[in-house]
């Protein structure tokens, strides 16, 4: 971890001016399970050292949980990778290769059970809800009188298939937990690959410090003009 991220790292980042960083971090570290039991030790102190760099270096951070219990959008990126199927000649590979395919038969599970050939979800598990928000209250108590940390991103890329209604309900709830905790901080939610004004136009108007992200991977897409996004 002490290699992955260093001073140095910081130091050219403020060469060339950037003022803010993400920090992505797994719900794991703050309250370990399953497989991640005593394998994240000091994993909290490396975040916080990560944390001073910033300040030493004039930027703010924003706190990302990018990673929970049973993923919520199945990609690796979310510290788990459910469901894969060996195929072969995929349109970059050699004739005659084999490989896999992954996002054709993703399974995340955090909000609920995915039926693939009902494709919906056909139950919600609070309890992973309820896990998530504990650890959101938990990250903003340690680190809410951090002076780089601005603000907090409740859930990285929940995916488009997330049943909106519950979705919406934990952003609610984690957005009271955090300003109860640190009412300075910024609160920036996934728009959940769905950047449609019907979904988020009015969510928690009048709500201070709230944001909507929406991330443009147009690695994974043809390129587009900014106009087709707003």
């Amino acid at each position: 971890w002490a290699a992955w991220i260093t001073e140095a790292d910081f130091a050219k980042l403020h060469k060339y001016k950037v003022n803010a960083v993400r920090v992505p971090v797994g719900d794991w570290m703050f309250k370990p399970y399953g497989p991640y039991v005593n394998c994240t030790e000091g994993a909290l102190e490396e975040l916080k050292r990560v944390l001073d760099l910033a300040h030493k270096y004039g930027m703010k951070a924003l706190l990302d949980l990018h990673g929970v219990r049973e993923s919520q959008n199945g990609f690796d990126n979310s510290g788990m990778m459910h469901n894969l199927e060996w195929t072969e000649v995929p349109a970059w590979l050699t004739s005659g290769q084999v490989s896999f395919t992954h996002w054709a038969v993703l399974q995340p599970g955090w909000l609920g059970y995915f039926d693939r050939k009902q494709w919906r979800t056909t139950s919600i598990r609070w309890k992973n809800i309820d896990h998530t928000i504990d650890v959101l209250c938990e990250m903003t108590e340690l680190f809410k009188d951090h002076p780089a940390v601005f603000g907090l991103q409740p859930l990285n890329e929940p995916w488009q298939e997330t049943p909106i209604g519950p979705l919406k309900r934990f952003y609610w709830e984690a957005y009271k937990a955090m300003k109860r905790r640190a009412p300075h901080w910024k609160y920036i939610m996934s728009d959940s690959f769905r950047p449609d004004v019907g979904l988020w136009g009015g969510f928690m108007a009048g709500c201070p410090d709230t944001i909507i992200s929406t991330h443009l991977h147009q690695a994974w897409m043809p390129a587009q003009p900014a106009i087709n996004f707003m």
